[in-house]
């Protein structure tokens, strides 16, 4: 795997794990402008996730993956999206009711960041 792929793969698990603290932190916040923007925000990640793990499902899309997308980014999507109570959440719910999920998609998130930094090019 070429460093540009691997940065490319982290790039993109970073990103999952921002959403995850933004709406940490705007749920911490407890106003109400905030709690709404963390639903919307929490609503879009779910969207991000859900179609991700959907395109990947298939034999079509995982022959379209790179061999490190197959090794760590397709993984740390179906983990933080089947794996996690993710897909149950609403957003509906009261932002407490979040906590577990955003807390399993981060703990994801971050077990395969850590291994994608361990690989050697």
């Amino acid at each position: 795997m070429t460093i540009a792929e691997r940065t490319s793969i982290a790039v993109r698990l970073e990103a999952i794990q921002h959403q995850v603290q933004e709406i940490n932190r705007l749920v911490t916040s407890n106003t109400p402008a905030d709690i709404e923007i963390a639903r919307e925000t929490f609503t879009r990640l779910k969207e991000h996730l859900k179609t991700e793990y959907d395109r990947m499902q298939t034999t079509k899309g995982q022959e379209k993956l790179s061999q490190g997308e197959q090794a760590f980014y397709l993984p740390a999507i179906q983990d933080a999206w089947a794996n996690t109570e993710l897909s149950e959440t609403r957003a509906d719910w009261a932002p407490g009711k979040w906590h577990n999920a955003l807390w399993n998609v981060q703990d994801y998130m971050q077990h395969h960041l850590s291994s994608l930094r361990r690989v050697a090019d």
